[in-house]
């Protein structure tokens, strides 16, 4: 399963990713969408967490937690 993430931008709605959530377990991954790689301008979602660049990224907590909500 996978979740997309999109933002509202300059005007639009734009895909940056796509989410993983772990089938078991808290670890998550991420995915930066090639149209968000290639855009002009386009910027790390999180920066601590998800440097802009191609390919997975794991991690066992991925945005930061907004009063609690899990991920």
């Amino acid at each position: 399963m996978s979740i997309e993430v999109h933002i509202d931008w300059q005007g639009g709605t734009h895909l940056v990713g796509n989410l993983f959530p772990a089938e078991r377990g808290a670890t998550v991954s991420f995915e930066y969408s090639p149209q968000w790689l290639r855009r002009p301008g386009s910027f790390a979602i999180d920066p601590t967490s998800l440097p802009l660049r191609q390919g997975m990224q794991h991690s066992a907590t991925l945005f930061d937690r907004i009063d609690g909500a899990d991920f």
